[in-house]
């Protein structure tokens, strides 16, 4: 044998050298197996001849080192394993916590040095926990996910539940209830850009955001939402269906209000149990990963809302003077009823795109959603209505006005819900990791910003009416308009919240505030629980 400096050996086939430990053994096999070889093929086993020349072996070391009994701790001895060091995939890649094993297996559950290394510095930062599961962990192997990206917390999110169906002309009124067009899907509410297999429960309490608004007079009511959901991944995790079933305690759909100020002095906008609990509109949503890299993923998807609530019927009943806002001096008296009935028939199609990212050396998490929502047909409004209208010129009478649908009977209009967009972008901060052993761990805590605004102007419909009258009532004809009565909204609201693991589940606390005033405000303020179990 001879040594060429200190990076390669020269071995001969027929000399073993009396060296320590698993490199004597492995050359020692060497030649067993050589040997064996030789006499497989009618050749005699022994030292090569002095006129053969065989060709050296040569073994190729990365560094440097010292042939002797004390090998570099990160290369176990070879000869007995016994003698390995109790080092684990843990310790080695310097990760504290849970470890997904096969999180290093290649598909041929073969390791894999490289990807091991690719992955562990996001997994130092965000572990692979209960956050998912056991069986969540896989499917994010199996997909490619980087194991730090798969344990982000999902979005808290927000619905808008503002004033976005009015009457105006013969009678004024704004109602704002869940059904009309009001309180609409947020896809990134409790979502990630990853599909996961999941079930949960969320509950949002909306501090006076439904709204009745008869004439001068307003009834403000809470609205609460509590929404059954579960997710359900395909194609190895890379995508997924989820359904979102909400349950809102809101205010009710068959709306009867009196309002006599002058005579009888009632008003009563609601004239029995203000709210119900009711089934609300059913959402389906659709996912798949664009793109995976090790920090950064890329999703798009549809969300279908169904029309699976109930019709709202609105039912007036008012006698009221109200003064002319062109002339001064004149004021109108009107007396009139009003039956509309509004048939919840809109379909709602949001395509989005989602997406999620992390840094290797940091704590910080992005995550973000960018939706826009298109009414795919119109709903139906039935309209009703007959009254008369008395016009009084500083107090002196200056004629009338008496109108009706055409021949008392009801009319049917379409009313079109406006294109929404939204924008919902989130931070987050780990403060700590999962830890089996605790109760309460990966705690970690969101910031978040959600921006709704409409991309086309608002399209009212209006009511076709029978009329006639004398005096001002022919200078001022009735006319009768469904719809949004704000052209354009934008609203801005600021959501934070912390998310952590409790046992088994993951489970969120979040609270909204809006940052504009009305009409860009939906509510108060709005406070959201998120319980997840995934599997």
């Amino acid at each position: 044998m001879t040594l060429s400096g200190e990076r390669t050996l020269m071995v001969d086939h027929g000399w073993v050298p009396s060296f320590s430990g698993g490199l004597k053994r492995i050359l020692a096999c060497a030649s067993i197996v050589g040997s064996l070889a030789s006499a497989a093929c009618g050749q005699e086993a022994g030292p090569p001849a002095a006129d053969e020349t065989a060709p050296p072996l040569s073994v190729q070391l990365a560094e440097p080192f010292l042939l002797d009994d004390s090998l570099p701790p990160l290369l176990p001895s070879l000869g007995n394993p016994a003698e390995a060091p109790a080092t684990t995939a843990q310790q080695r890649l310097g990760i504290e916590g849970d470890f997904n094993p096969s999180a290093d297996t290649n598909r041929r559950g073969r390791r894999d040095p490289i990807g091991s290394r690719r992955r562990s510095s996001a997994s130092s930062r965000f572990l692979p926990s209960s956050t998912l599961g056991a069986r969540a962990r896989n499917q994010a192997t199996r997909s490619g996910i980087a194991l730090g990206l798969a344990s982000v917390p999902f979005m808290i999110g927000d619905t808008n539940a503002g004033t976005c169906f009015s009457l105006r002309g013969i009678v004024n009124a704004d109602i704002s209830h869940p059904t009309l067009t009001c309180a609409r899907l947020n896809i990134s509410e409790n979502n990630t850009a990853i599909p996961v297999d999941r079930v949960y429960y969320s509950y949002r309490h909306f501090h006076n955001s439904n709204s009745l608004r008869a004439y001068q007079f307003r009834e403000v009511y809470n609205y609460d939402r509590h929404v059954v959901g579960f997710e359900k991944t395909f194609f190895g995790g890379m995508a997924s269906v989820e359904t979102r079933i909400p349950i809102e305690k809101r205010l009710r759909s068959d709306i009867i209000s009196i309002v006599d100020p002058e005579v009888t002095n009632i008003v009563d906008l609601v004239a029995d149990e203000e709210r119900e609990i009711g089934l609300g509109n059913v959402s389906i949503i659709s996912k798949l990963m664009l793109l995976q890299r090790s920090n950064f993923v890329l999703s798009a998807g549809l969300g279908v809302t169904i029309p699976s609530a109930d019709d709202v019927r609105y039912r007036l009943g008012n006698r009221v003077s109200l003064p002319n806002t062109i002339v001064p001096g004149l004021v109108a008296r009107n007396v009139s009823t009003f039956d509309f009935k509004y048939e919840n028939e809109t379909v709602y199609l949001s395509p989005f795109l989602a997406w999620l990212s992390t840094h290797n050396r940091s704590r910080w998490f992005h995550q973000g959603f960018l939706q826009i929502e298109v009414a795919a047909n119109p709903s139906k409004l039935n309209a009703n209505t007959a009254g008369t209208t008395e016009y009084f010129f500083n107090g002196v009478d200056a004629g009338f006005s008496v109108f009706q649908t055409p021949g008392g009977e009801p009319v049917e209009v379409d009313v079109f819900a406006q294109t929404l967009m939204r924008l919902n972008l989130g931070l987050g901060y780990q403060h700590t990791y999962y830890d089996r052993s605790r109760w309460i761990s990966n705690i970690r805590s969101l910031y978040e910003l959600h921006y709704t605004t409409t991309l086309q102007r608002a399209n009212l419909s209006f009511i076709p009416l029978e009329q006639f009258g004398a005096g001002a009532g022919t200078v001022f004809p009735q006319f009768g308009a469904v719809g949004n009565a704000d052209p354009r909204t934008d609203i801005l609201n600021a959501a934070v919240g912390l998310s952590l693991n409790l046992g088994p589940l993951l489970v969120t606390n979040g609270v909204v505030a809006p940052l504009r005033e009305a009409p860009d405000r939906g509510f108060d303020f709005e406070y959201n629980l998120q319980v997840q179990m995934l599997f």
